[in-house]
């Protein structure tokens, strides 16, 4: 599944897609979806493939998406080389995304800073920040 755009034309995405129960909550609360529409299945295709197809470029790469985070930034590969996307990852799915998910983002590019928020009093809501210049 890919959604682009701001706020309006995602939610207007979602619900031609059938998503209609979704919500992102901007407390800071995260996106909740009713379990029956998270068991629906979705055609994907990798980040690098939709750019291509769509000639377009990416600015902006927000992840927490349990636990297939290291996948789906392989997908993201040609585009984080090319854009260099400022990144928002979340790492606390796997212990080991910790520091795997740094070390491969700055193998594909060593300009990346990175920068670590952690969001919440117990494990989860620690997400990779990375910025890169030029």
């Amino acid at each position: 599944m890919v959604v682009a755009g701001n706020y309006e034309e995602i939610i207007n995405q979602l619900r031609e897609m059938g998503l209609s129960n979704c919500y992102h909550s901007f407390s800071g609360a995260g996106s909740n979806c009713r379990q029956d529409i998270i068991e629906r299945n979705l055609d994907s295709i990798e980040l690098d493939r939709f750019v291509v197809q769509n000639k377009t470029r990416i600015d902006f790469i927000k992840m927490d998406i349990e636990g297939a985070e290291p996948n789906a930034l392989r997908g993201a590969e040609e585009t984080i080389r090319r854009d260099r996307p400022a990144l928002q990852i979340c790492l606390y799915h796997s212990p080991e995304h910790l520091w795997e998910i740094p070390e491969y983002v700055k193998s594909l590019v060593p300009g990346y800073t990175f920068h670590i928020g952690h969001h919440g009093i117990i494990r989860t809501d620690t997400v990779l920040y990375a910025t890169c210049k030029g």
